[in-house]
């Protein structure tokens, strides 16, 4: 599952999600992550993102825990523009 985040190909990610399918233990992980907003977290090739961007977010789960913060702080079920904008 590792290998997820530094493959160089989509086809790599595939053969990964073939791989570990074989696992009775993985079948709702895999279902979660190949939905792919989800997936688009994970490696670079499913994202929209700049490689020079990309390769400036910190691999560790500090960004997520600050996001998870200030969502909290600000509000939950807002409208999406003013989410957005905050």
């Amino acid at each position: 599952m590792r290998f997820i985040s530094k493959a160089n190909f989509k086809e790599e990610i595939f053969n990964i999600f073939n791989e570990l399918k074989n696992f009775n233990k993985t079948v709702d992980w895999l279902s979660f992550y190949k939905i792919p907003w989800i997936i688009s977290f994970l490696n670079q090739h499913f994202s929209n993102i700049p490689s020079d961007i990309w390769i400036t977010i910190p691999f560790n789960t500090n960004v997520t825990k600050a996001v998870h913060a200030n969502i909290n702080r600000e509000g939950v079920g807002l409208k999406l523009k003013t989410a957005i904008c905050q």
